[in-house]
């Protein structure tokens, strides 16, 4: 990609940078872009996204990436904790997650744990950011596939002249569940493009699949490229539907049969959908509108 003056541009960086600074005023309530929390923050996310693919079985060996993975989250988590403390202590901003998070009451009427709490900020943050990834892969898309983006401007170009013109339209819920064509383009940015080639998960109670037995403590490795990619489960899984009725299940749907070793959603899945959905109908508008 290229700058405004013609410079070459790393499109993912500024995204991570961009979605950095956003999680901070938005959730946290840190509206400066050079405060040193911003730039140590967004090297740890990102950190932590781009190791999904971490054996854990490594994790006791100095310098691997499960390691180092570990360290970025205990850091963000005893920052984020100090953050609720001051939340909660009235140091901080009012009207941020952060605050809802902080002061939010069990169904005692008691504060939650200022650690789960800490946690559960975490997990707005991490999707947020990781929405930039998802991103640049949809330009990735857009760059291979140029019948996607004619489609999906097309679908833009006709729900702005249904529906009245309002401002930020892209961030109106029933806006963007109106654009169909733009959930097909999320299920295949996610399934060509995977943010780890695998997976492993470690079996928490022995249970059987498929005549097969998976014992408790056994590894198992989803191959989630080679998911994406089987012509049993996607029919022509080297094109882009055309359609949008011709959508396709992420790899979370279509292993969620496989039993309780794979019945997992990540924290913030919604909130990432919905940033890259936001991302999609601003890339289709008319350039007049932007």
């Amino acid at each position: 990609a290229t700058s405004s003056t013609g410079s070459p541009l790393a499109l993912r960086d500024e995204l991570f940078n961009l979605h950095t600074e956003f999680a901070m005023a938005y959730i946290l309530g840190i509206f400066d872009p050079t405060h040193e929390a911003v730039d140590q923050r967004r090297r740890e996310i990102v950190h932590m996204i781009e190791s999904f693919g971490a054996v854990p079985h490594l994790k006791l060996v100095p310098g691997s990436r499960i390691n180092k993975v570990n360290k970025a989250r205990r850091s963000l988590e005893s920052w984020l904790l100090e953050l609720v403390r001051e939340q909660r202590q009235g140091l901080r901003k009012e009207g941020t997650i952060l605050a809802a998070v902080a002061t939010t009451k069990d169904e005692h009427g008691e504060m939650i744990p200022e650690q789960v709490a800490a946690a559960e900020v975490l997990n707005h943050i991490r999707p947020t950011v990781i929405a930039a990834y998802l991103t640049t892969w949809m330009m990735a898309a857009f760059h291979d596939h140029p019948h996607v983006l004619d489609r999906l401007r097309a679908d833009v170009d006709g729900l702005l002249r249904e529906m009245p013109a309002e401002e930020n339209y892209y961030a109106n819920k029933d806006w963007l569940d109106r654009l169909t064509y733009g959930e097909a383009i999320a299920n295949e940015v996610r399934r060509f493009y995977p943010c780890v080639p695998l997976m492993m998960a470690r079996v928490k109670h022995t249970f059987e699949y498929n005549g097969l037995i998976f014992p408790q403590g056994w590894s198992v490795l989803l191959g989630v490229h080679g998911v994406h990619r089987d012509p049993r489960v996607y029919s022509e899984p080297g094109t882009v539907p055309r359609s949008p009725h011709d959508t396709r299940q992420s790899v979370t749907d279509q292993c969620s049969h496989l039993g309780p070793l794979f019945r997992h959603v990540c924290a913030g899945t919604v909130r990432a959908r919905r940033a890259q959905a936001r991302g999609r109908a601003l890339h289709g508008a008319p350039a007049e509108r932007l």
